[in-house]
């Protein structure tokens, strides 16, 4: 049991001083980032089966709304 936490401890160390998950979790984050709120937008005006008014009543577009018009 030692041994195998000794070889996690080894091996978290190894990868820490890599800095492979600071990378990845900056990866992670300019994805979610720019990436999902892309497809939630693209789900919210073509994944309905609803007319476009209907969607672009809604609250989050009434500031959009003049430019929209």
């Amino acid at each position: 049991m030692k041994e195998f936490v000794r070889k996690v401890r080894r091996t978290i160390k190894y990868y820490n001083g890599m800095r492979f998950s600071t990378i990845a979790g900056t990866l992670v984050y300019f994805l979610l980032m720019s990436l999902a709120p892309f497809i939630v937008w693209l789900s919210l005006i073509f994944g309905m089966h609803v007319g476009l008014s209907r969607i672009f009543s809604a609250s989050v577009f009434k500031p959009l709304m003049p430019f929209l018009n």
